[in-house]
C-alpha cells in the first residue's frame, strides 16, 4: 500500500480456530486505522529538537530507518515538524542488524573490523539524597547524571565526617515522566566505621558510582580515607665523629678525605696509578717533548676552576628544611544494596519455573521428534514398497503393509496428534517389525553375489597352491605332505558346502529370504583363510653353513706367505731413499743373521 491507493486484497487462512480471514484494505483506511500510532510519533520527534537546542531550520538532514519508515504518513509526518523531507541513505530493512553485526565484530576476538565509536545515553536524570551528620539539618540532594548522560560511566563522591554506618538513596525526580511506577532505583549503605588510629585529622568517605554498560545506575566501591598528622622529624648533630681519638671532618662538595690510620695519612693512587708499581715509573719518566710542552697550558687552563672549586667550598650554601608530607590511609567498605526488584525468594522461585519450562521444552521437543520419526517412515516406506523395495515383497505383504501405514498417518493426524513419547516410539517398533524384514531381505539379496564372488576366489587361490605342491614347487617343498593334505581337506569340505548353499540360494525366490546369507558367506570365508594360511605361508627352516676347517698344508701355505709379505716389507724399506731406524742392532761383517724365529703369528 506504500505506492498503490487502490483497494487491496487480505487473505489468512486458518487464523484462528480454522477461521480464515477475507477482506480488503485501501491506503485511506490503513491511515484512519493507525491514526493514533501516527500522533504518538510527533512527541519523541519534538522532545528531541527540543533536547538538542537547534531550531528545525538549523537541521542538515533527518534519516529514517525501518521498514514501517516506508508508509507514506509516516514520511509527510516527519517531514511536517522538520520541514524537509527525510532521507533514506542507509537500506531501511538492513540498517539495524548491519550495526549490530559491527558491534559483535568489534567484540570479536577473531574478526578484524575498524573500531567504531558507540555512544550510549541515560534517557532519564538519576539524583541522589543522604542524611546530614548534623541533627537537625535537612539531608541534601543532588543530580549526579544528567539526562543524555554517555554511558559507561563513573563518578566519584565524597562524604566528609562520616565514622558510622551511613544511607543514600537513588531516584528519578518526580517531574520527570518515566514508564516506570515506582521512581525508587534503590537505597545503598555503607558501612563506614570509626578510625582505629585516634591521631588522624581528617576522615571522608569516597563512593564510586556508576552507569553500566545496560545504563543501569550501579555503587561500583567505597573506601574510607583517613588524613594522619606527618611524622616527627629526627634529631642529628651537628659534631663530627672521632675516629682513633682525632674529629672526623664531613665531606665538602662531594670531597672525601682519608682518615688517618696509625697516626700516618695514606694517599689514594691517583688516576688508577700505584707508587709502588716500578713499571709505571718508569712509564712516567719517558714522556715527549710535546706533552712537556703541553703540561704548563693544561696548568693554566686549570687553576681558574681550582679556584672556583675552593671559593665554593669556602661559601656553602645552606639546605632549607622541607616541609613534612601528610600521610593518608584507604580502607575499603563493603555496602549493601537494596534495589526495587524481586526479593531473593522470588528469584529463586522464576529461577524454578524458568527450570520447569526448560524441561518442558526438552520434552515437548523429544516428544515431537519422535512423531516426526513416525511420520517420516511412514511416508519414506509408502513410496519404497513400489519402487525399491518392490521385488523383495509379495503382493499380500504390500497391501497389508500399506494398510498399515495409511492407517498409522490417518492416525497421526487424529487421535494420535498430541500423545506421549512413548505411544510414537512404541508405533514405530510396530511399524519396523514389519518393515525391517523386508529391508533386510533386499540388502542381502544385493549383497549375496559380491560375497560369493569373494569365497570362490579364495577357494581357487588354495587349488592353485596344492597344484605348486605337487609339482616340487620350491616355495612350498618344505612343508610336509600330512599337512598339505589337511589343506586338501579342508577345501573338499568347504567347497560342498558353497556348492550346497549355492544350489539353495538359486531356488530360493527374491521374495523370502536367502538360503544363506552375505555375513555367514564372509565368515566361512574368514575361517578358511585362517587355517590353510597358517600352513601354507610356513616359512623354510634355516640352514646354517658348515665351519671352514683349516688343513696343515694350508697352515704351512699361510706362513710362507706371511714370511714373503715380511721380506718384501723389508726389501722396499731398505730401497728406499729415506730408511727408517730402528733399535734393532745391525750385523758386523763376518758374522751370520740368526734366522728369524716362528712365532705362528696369524695375519688378517
Amino acid at each position: 500500500m506504500s505506492s498503490n491507493t487502490i483497494s487491496l486484497p487480505l487473505r489468512i487462512e486458518c487464523f484462528m480456530n480454522d477461521i480464515d480471514v477475507s477482506h480488503s484494505v485501501d491506503r485511506a483506511a490503513f491511515e484512519e486505522m493507525s491514526m493514533d500510532l501516527l500522533e504518538r510519533l510527533q512527541l519523541p520527534m519534538m522532545t528531541a529538537i527540543q533536547d538538542s537546542g537547534l531550531q528545525p531550520e538549523q537541521i542538515d538532514a533527518v534519516e529514517i530507518v525501518g521498514g514501517s519508515t516506508r508508509i507514506p504518513a509516516l514520511k509527510n509526518t516527519v517531514e511536517a515538524i522538520f520541514g524537509k523531507p527525510p532521507t533514506t541513505t542507509l537500506n531501511q530493512d538492513e540498517a539495524v542488524a548491519r550495526g549490530c553485526a559491527i558491534q559483535c565484530a568489534m567484540l570479536s576476538h577473531t574478526v578484524r573490523v575498524r573500531d567504531i565509536e558507540v555512544l550510549d545515553t541515560a534517557n532519564y536524570p538519576i539524583n541522589i539524597s543522604w542524611d546530614s551528620v548534623k541533627p537537625g539539618v535537612e539531608p541534601g540532594e543532588m543530580e549526579v547524571f544528567k539526562k543524555n548522560h554517555s554511558y559507561p560511566f563513573t563518578k566519584l563522591l565524597t562524604f566528609p565526617h562520616r565514622t558510622e554506618p551511613f544511607c543514600f538513596k537513588a531516584y528519578y525526580r518526580n517531574d520527570v515522566s518515566i514508564p516506570h511506577i515506582d521512581r525508587q532505583i534503590g537505597e545503598f549503605v555503607v558501612n563506614a566505621a570509626a578510625p582505629v588510629d585516634t591521631a588522624c585529622e581528617k576522615i571522608k568517605v569516597k563512593v564510586k558510582v556508576r552507569l553500566d554498560k545496560n545504563g543501569c545506575f550501579t555503587v561500583s566501591s567505597a573506601s574510607m580515607v583517613e588524613t594522619l598528622p606527618p611524622p616527627e622529624p629526627m634529631e642529628t648533630s651537628d659534631t663530627p665523629p672521632i675516629v682513633n681519638g682525632e674529629t672526623k671532618e664531613a665531606p665538602v662538595n662531594g670531597e672525601t678525605k682519608e682518615a688517618p690510620v696509625n697516626g700516618e695519612t695514606k694517599e689514594a693512587p691517583v688516576n688508577g696509578e700505584n707508587k709502588e708499581n716500578t713499571e709505571n715509573k718508569k712509564d712516567e719518566e719517558m714522556k715527549t717533548d710535546e706533552e712537556e710542552q703541553k703540561k704548563p697550558e693544561e696548568a693554566k687552563k686549570t687553576e681558574p676552576n681550582d679556584k672556583k672549586t675552593e671559593t665554593k667550598d669556602e661559601s656553602p650554601k645552606k639546605s632549607e628544611p622541607k616541609k613534612a608530607k601528610k600521610l593518608t590511609k584507604s580502607t575499603d567498605l563493603t555496602v549493601t544494596v537494596n534495589q526495587v526488584g524481586p526479593s531473593a525468594e522470588e528469584l529463586n522461585s522464576l529461577i524454578s519455573a524458568e527450570n520447569e519450562l526448560l524441561f518442558q521444552v526438552r520434552v515437548e521437543k523429544e516428544r515431537s521428534d519422535a512423531k516426526n520419526a513416525v511420520e517420516e517412515y511412514v511416508y519414506e516406506m509408502k513410496e519404497k514398497i513400489y519402487s525399491e523395495y518392490e521385488k523383495y515383497i509379495t503382493e499380500d505383504d504390500r497391501s497389508k503393509f500399506e494398510n498399515i501405514l495409511s492407517t498409522t498417518e490417518d492416525w497421526l493426524y487424529e487421535d494420535g496428534e498430541n500423545e506421549k513419547k512413548q505411544v510414537y516410539v512404541d508405533k514405530l517398533a510396530e511399524l519396523k517389525k514389519i518393515g525391517n524384514p523386508v529391508v533386510d531381505r533386499s540388502i542381502a539379496h544385493k549383497k549375496l553375489p559380491e560375497a560369493i564372488e569373494s569365497f570362490g576366489k579364495s577357494i581357487t587361490h588354495y587349488r592353485k597352491i596344492l597344484d605348486l605342491y605337487q609339482a616340487k614347487d620350491e616355495k612350498y617343498v618344505h612343508i610336509e605332505e600330512e599337512e598339505m593334505k589337511k589343506v586338501e581337506s579342508k577345501l573338499d569340505d568347504r567347497f560342498k558346502w558353497f556348492n550346497q548353499k549355492l544350489n539353495e540360494n538359486a531356488k530360493c525366490p527374491s521374495t523370502s529370504n536367502p538360503a544363506v546369507y552375505p555375513s555367514q558367506i564372509d565368515t566361512e570365508r574368514k575361517l578358511l583363510q585362517t587355517f590353510c594360511d597358517s600352513i601354507v605361508n610356513k616359512p623354510k627352516p634355516k640352514v646354517e653353513p658348515p665351519k671352514p676347517t683349516e688343513t696343515p698344508a694350508t697352515e704351512e701355505a699361510t706362513k710362507t706367505d706371511n714370511n714373503t709379505d715380511t721380506t718384501n716389507t723389508q726389501k722396499t724399506d731398505e730401497g728406499s731413499a729415506e730408511s727408517m731406524e730402528t733399535d734393532t742392532p745391525k750385523p758386523t761383517e763376518g758374522t751370520e743373521t740368526p734366522p728369524a724365529k716362528d712365532l705362528n703369528m696369524e695375519v688378517d
